[in-house]
């Protein structure tokens, strides 16, 4: 389903067209409400998987100009409406989600442990994979979040940098810290990716929104 930015002047959702349409959808095993919204659980190849209900809203998109260490294409600022709510999975696919979906050899460098996310994967390999997962469960539909929805998603109503602040550290997000932002202090570089849910999430409960691995969107 395409979620498309509202025209100047239409009414924003009302608290009814916020939610989901079903409660719960096709799938789940379980789902509740907690301090960070909506959630279900979902057996994926014998593999649960949360997802997070993020609800429609409106966000300023990208950068402003004085951020430290911008980049060009982070602008210009503008603001984003989303129309339609959509689920979206708590973490990045783990490598034990991967395998139990797609068979076959972990294509993953760092396979210290199975909760480590997925990487060496291509948007094609991602596209093939859900896909297959789509067709484990019936009724749902498996696609990436477009580039708008990822970073609605990530601040989680936060306008700082980071979902945390205006600052970040190893201590905080899995990145190479001999690389501070704006002049921060050094810190520690684990040269691996980690399990994920290795730090707290944001304010709607998605995990390492910031570090780890880089993520696929559905546009560009």
């Amino acid at each position: 389903m395409k979620r498309d930015a509202l025209a100047v002047g239409t009414p924003f959702p009302s608290e009814d067209e916020r939610r989901p349409p079903v409660l719960p959808p096709a799938g789940a095993l379980a789902w509740g409400d907690d301090a960070c919204g909506l959630w279900i659980d979902v057996d994926l190849a014998g593999v649960v998987q949360r997802f997070r209900w993020i609800e429609p809203g409106e966000f300023m998109m990208g950068s402003p100009d004085d951020e430290p260490e911008r980049e060009k294409d982070e602008g210009p600022r503008h603001r984003v409406r989303l129309t339609t709510g959509f689920w979206l999975a708590d973490t990045a696919c783990t490598q034990a989600l991967w395998r139990a979906v797609m068979g076959g050899k972990n294509p993953s460098r760092f396979q210290e442990d199975e909760r480590n996310p997925v990487e060496n994967v291509s948007w094609d390999e991602v596209s093939g994979f859900l896909r297959r997962l789509a067709s484990l469960v019936p009724g749902i539909v498996a696609e990436l979040p477009t580039e708008a929805e990822w970073e609605y998603a990530c601040r989680a109503g936060s306008e700082t940098p980071f979902h945390f602040g205006a600052t970040i550290t190893p201590e905080r997000a899995n990145y190479d810290g001999n690389y501070p932002y704006a002049g921060g202090s050094k810190g520690k570089n684990r040269k691996t990716t980690v399990p994920v849910k290795s730090f707290p999430p944001n304010d709607w409960g998605l995990y390492e929104m910031h570090g780890n691995v880089w993520e696929w969107c559905a546009d560009g």
